[in-house]
């Protein structure tokens, strides 16, 4: 295994010294390309963007040279955990970049991609996904104890940097390694740790809420992000919603409550001093690593299906699939309202449930009385027989009588005259 305690490198390289072999990524973060080295297998060369000159020459060197002042634990960890500089590497007396270990085998594992079954190298972010979706990429679904198992060597490399006083700041996603056999974590990019404060680095989803870009950035935004990475790997969840997914840990299982407590004071302090130091989150999850109670494998979350596996966290409270769809109201029966005269209908008016309407249909004349009355409200509804006078109105009939009487009359004066 490659590791800073067995470079085969003197402290300055020379690149005409070196056989560059396939390259493993262009223009990422502060570099122009990271490849292989075929002179010197397990071994990467870093090749800068910017030529560092002057400070940044003396930080390089004083990083390669920092392991010698550890102590046996610490450099034990920059051996097994961390992907220390080991090298400045130099071209015409200009600085091109350094040499890096690769992580070692453990960090690796094939699994299925969109494209495919292929191997990588499982970056952090594959452990902070549900475990239903590690299972869905051939990883094993990891369980809490899992979690806070690689989340302890995590931050044990972080509470490393601090104490040294070294101020990482790139704590993310893609920055951090982690094995599902050896539950342990492996921080690359230690070559941009500086001795000190240096002007803040922003990242999309790391955003620190107290140190704004372009400030001076110390070891308290390392202690933000550092919490910010154990709280989304522990609990699944990426979004703002995480704080209160970690209000939940203590609910599990009492050797969570002292991780929860301090992962709530560095993400929701109103001043970078009030976060809480790594080395006491190191030893918090170390402590909690080792006391989870029985399984310790069920969250306060959804968790997979037993033959599945995993913890499965993809929600606080388990899913009711019957309630999960968008349903409409029922429709109360109306009693329908007074009704216009229509033209004839062609199909029956109200058809028997179940029944087919028959198209085209000529409708059968209702029985005489039963037509409908404009604004009764009622179709069907029988009405009153026409009434029939029985006679004529004595005033008429008096009249009549009257001018019959005097025709009478004025016919025989004129045939007596």
């Amino acid at each position: 295994m490659s590791s800073w305690s067995v470079s085969p490198f003197p402290p300055v390289q020379q690149l005409s010294e070196l056989t560059i072999g396939t390259t493993l990524h262009e223009n990422g973060g502060q570099s122009r390309r990271v490849t292989m080295l075929v002179s010197h297998p397990g071994w990467i060369y870093k090749e800068y963007r910017v030529e560092p000159v002057g400070p940044e020459i003396e930080r390089l060197d004083r990083l390669v040279h920092h392991p010698h002042t550890l102590v046996p634990a610490d450099l034990h960890l920059v051996n097994g955990n961390t992907s220390w500089p080991a090298t400045r590497v130099v071209d015409v007396g200009r600085t091109t970049g350094v040499c890096l270990p690769i992580a070692p085998p453990e960090f690796s594992r094939e699994v299925t991609m969109r494209a495919g079954k292929r191997t990588i190298t499982l970056q952090v972010d594959l452990l902070a996904l549900p475990g239903v979706d590690q299972l869905r990429r051939d990883i094993p679904g990891q369980s809490l104890p899992a979690r806070v198992a690689v989340c302890a060597s995590l931050a044990e490399v972080g509470a490393l940097l601090e104490r040294c006083g070294l101020v990482y700041l790139d704590w993310s996603f893609a920055n951090a390694f982690w094995s599902p056999a050896g539950l342990a974590a492996y921080v690359i990019d230690v070559d941009g740790c500086s001795f000190g404060a240096r002007p803040q680095i922003q990242s999309h989803n790391w955003d620190d809420p107290l140190v704004p870009q372009h400030t001076l950035a110390d070891n308290g935004v390392d202690r933000f992000r550092v919490a910010l990475l154990v709280a989304r790997c522990l609990t699944a969840q990426r979004g703002p919603g995480v704080i209160d997914h970690v209000r939940r840990l203590g609910d599990v299982d009492v050797a969570l409550t002292p991780v929860r407590d301090l992962l709530l004071r560095a993400l929701m302090a109103s001043r970078t001093g009030d976060r809480p130091s790594l080395t006491r989150l190191s030893a918090a999850l170390t402590s909690a690593a080792t006391g989870l109670s029985g399984d310790g494998g069920q969250l306060p979350f959804t968790t997979d299906p037993p033959a599945m596996g995993g913890s499965g966290v993809t929600g606080w409270r388990t899913i009711d699939r019957t309630k999960s769809r968008t349903t409409r109201p029922r429709r109360e029966p109306t009693v329908p309202g007074p009704r216009r005269l229509q033209p004839p209908r062609t199909t029956p008016v109200n058809p028997a449930p179940g029944s087919r309407t028959p198209v085209n249909r000529i409708p059968t004349p209702p029985p005489r009385g039963t037509e409908q009355v404009p604004g009764s409200g009622t179709v069907g509804r029988p009405f009153p027989p026409l009434v029939q006078p029985s006679g004529g109105s004595p005033v008429a009939t008096a009249f009549l009588i009257f001018i019959c009487a005097l025709a009478l009359l004025l016919f025989v004066v004129s045939v007596l005259l």
